[in-house]
């Protein structure tokens, strides 16, 4: 009874369900399908088809066509949106409810997906059996995505068992053998047991282990130290100049960073050296320390260094270089002036970068904050954060930044279908440009079609729920030039990132 109706219901119902199926398969494609993996249930499903029936018969009933807008609205942002926190997530959703809440859907013969055409029929046992038979293999356009995607999918399921494997607990069960060295030594005192050769082997394994967790702290704690020590005394005349008798808020966002990189230093060096002292027996082995022990071991990043530090997704060893070219290029912007673009994956805080590019076009134009806005324009120039900027000037107006990587897409001129089996693209310089906010609305009708590509500081994208309603991961939206629907796009997943995880 409940499939009972007009043709357009059976189809919008079809087009529901199959809505339903998509959204809830594709959180296997984790941070590119969705930043938080949802868990909407049989509720929503029935919620958003009592909905459907509802408006359908009433605008049916008017003799109106179907209200695809109250049920965007009803279905997208209320029923299923209403278990939505991320705010990129709720673009993405209203995005793939598009596609199915339109009038193609309503087409003879329209497919849903490549291989997937809607299916009517008198009963509801004809449409499972036509459901039946649909190909069994979900490829990644059938969710909007590039077929890379089928890529990072099985690249995570890989990862997640290995790292799983990685942290098991795994060795030799040394206390039976000990208990059975007892029992025999009661029996028959003054004489001697044999070493078990097992218990042997283990404890040889265990002195290598030690030895090579040491060895590995005592390099990390020697390139730490010996690393630039971020004196403010040795800064360049550029670096701190005052503008309108203040620091320039890009030198009082400097020295705010260099406090956090300072701080960070100090705890990775005092925690090695209480690691090493613990090791000798010279202090006790607290929890703390026995977790960074076995974190050490398996190459992992110490849990009092993620507290301390910035989210980072990378293993030891990258996450040490990466630790040690920030404060290479902390120290020579120090030293040196403001460079001719900025690393901006380096900082702590990226956000406040932006912010402080504002601020320092609001004292040198005398323009309110809140009339301003910023807007980007990619270049052509590639240049990794570590490469060569001598052929780089500074722009007219804003600056350069650089060392972002674009996931899902490619981008030459304007965005573009990624590169089969490139899975991330380094991207171009891009100026940042504080902008009038009247200007960007003036140039709306006329400007160029763009994304809102969001950039997050690492892949994982998810973060907490911030005081500006952004998660924390979220750094700012970029314009970037495509001659597609921008929907395709967030359907796609694509998004800059400030680093790599490896």
């Amino acid at each position: 009874a409940e499939y009972d109706g007009s043709e357009t219901w059976k189809k919008l119902l079809f087009s529901l369900v199959f809505y339903n199926a998509l959204i809830l398969e594709r959180r296997k494609f984790g941070s590119i399908g969705w930043n938080i993996p949802y868990g909407w249930m049989g509720s929503d499903l029935k919620t958003a088809q009592m909905q459907l029936r509802l408006y359908l018969s009433e605008s049916e009933a008017e003799g109106a066509g179907a209200p695809f807008d109250t049920l965007l609205v009803m279905v997208g942002d209320v029923t299923y949106g209403g278990r939505i926190t991320d705010k990129m997530d709720k673009l993405t959703n209203k995005s793939i409810l598009q596609e199915f809440f339109c009038t193609a859907v309503l087409e003879d013969g329209h497919c849903l997906a490549e291989g997937y055409q809607v299916c009517v029929g008198s009963t509801l046992s004809f449409v499972q059996a036509r459901v039946d038979e649909l190909p069994r293999d979900d490829k990644p356009r059938m969710f909007g995505l590039h077929p890379n995607a089928e890529i990072s999918f099985r690249h995570n399921e890989s990862s997640g068992l290995l790292n799983t494997l990685i942290a098991s607990p795994v060795g030799i069960d040394s206390s039976a053998p000990s208990q059975g060295r007892e029992a025999a030594t009661d029996e028959t005192p003054g004489t001697t047991t044999a070493e078990d050769p097992a218990e042997s082997k283990a404890g040889e394994a265990g002195d290598d282990e030690a030895t090579a967790i040491a060895r590995s702290a005592s390099a990390i704690l020697s390139r730490t130290t010996s690393a630039p020590s971020l004196d403010l005394s040795a800064a360049h005349a550029d670096t701190f100049a005052q503008v309108d008798r203040r620091i320039n808020p890009l030198g009082v966002f400097l020295r705010q960073e260099i406090s956090r990189f300072k701080f960070l230093r100090a705890v990775v060096e005092q925690t090695l050296a209480e690691l090493d002292r613990a090791m000798q027996g010279l202090v006790v082995m607290s929890g703390p320390l026995e977790d960074m022990y076995q974190r050490l071991a398996i190459q992992r990043v110490p849990a009092q260094w993620e507290s301390a530090g910035y989210p980072c997704l990378k293993p030891l060893g990258a996450w040490v270089q990466d630790f040690l070219d920030r404060i290479g290029f902390m120290d020579a912007w120090l030293r040196n002036g403001p460079p001719a673009s900025f690393w901006l994956s380096g900082f702590f805080f990226p956000q406040g970068f932006v912010t402080s590019v504002l601020q320092m076009h609001v004292r040198e134009t005398q323009t309110p904050i809140d009339e301003l806005t910023m807007t980007s324009q990619a270049t052509s120039m590639v240049i990794p954060h570590d490469g060569d900027f001598s052929a780089v000037s500074p722009p007219s107006l804003g600056v350069y930044i650089h060392g972002l990587f674009l996931q899902g897409a490619s981008f030459t001129a304007e965005l573009g279908e990624a590169c089969p089996g490139v899975l991330f693209e380094r991207f171009p310089l891009i100026n940042l440009q504080p902008t009038p906010r009247s200007s960007v609305a003036d140039e709306q009708g006329s400007a160029p079609q763009t994304y809102s590509c969001p950039l997050y500081k690492t892949s994982l994208r998810a973060g907490t729920l911030s005081t500006t309603g952004h998660s924390t991961n979220f750094v700012m939206s970029l314009a970037l030039p495509t001659s597609q629907d921008p929907g395709h796009w967030t359907r796609r997943g694509c998004a800059l990132l400030c680093m790599l995880d490896e």
